[in-house]
This record gives structure tokens, C-alpha cells and sequence, in this order.
């Protein structure tokens, strides 16, 4: 997500585009192993992150990256704070 924000920052269109677009694929993985691992709202999270990357990635005004990167950022924190537990460097996830 760096990436994204940093070619936001920059106003660089092209860059988020791509970093968004590396993103999108990252959370559709994402959603695969949640399709192995039944869960309902993984499922749903990473979904939505992926969809909510692909329309940051298709945004060409500033605004509508920031608001579609945090959306993006809002998805990961509630499956994070659902299915992630440990601590940084000893993550696990958690069905």
C-alpha cells in the first residue's frame, strides 16, 4: 500500500495505476485462499479489497485515490482485526 500512496503523493497517475494494480492481484490471492478456507467475512474482506484496489487503480483525481485507497485500507484492518493474531514478526491467521 506504500507503493499506492507514495504515486498518490506524487501525483503520479501511472504509478498508481500499476501499484494498484499489483495490489488488486495480492488481494485476489487473498480471496482464493479464503475460498480453500471457508469463511464468510474473510471472504467478503477480500473480496471488497480487491474490488476497492481495482477502482483506486481506475481513479485518475487525486481525491478519488485517497478515498479509494482508505476504503482499501479499512477492508484489510477488519480482516485483520478478525483473522489476524500474534504480534509483528509472529502473525497467524485465525479462521
Amino acid at each position: 500500500m506504500a507503493a499506492v500512496r507514495g504515486g498518490i503523493v506524487a501525483k503520479n497517475n501511472a504509478a498508481v495505476s500499476a501499484e494498484a494494480g499489483t495490489l488488486a492481484a495480492v488481494f485476489e490471492r487473498v480471496n482464493a485462499f479464503w475460498q480453500k478456507h471457508p469463511n464468510d467475512d474473510a471472504l467478503q474482506f477480500s473480496a471488497t479489497a480487491r474490488d476497492r484496489t481495482k477502482a483506486t487503480a481506475a481513479a485518475t483525481a487525486q481525491i478519488g485515490q485517497i478515498i479509494g485507497l482508505r476504503k482499501v485500507q479499512d477492508a484489510c484492518g477488519g480482516c485483520h482485526l478478525a483473522h489476524r493474531a500474534g504480534k509483528a514478526g509472529d502473525f497467524r491467521i485465525e479462521q
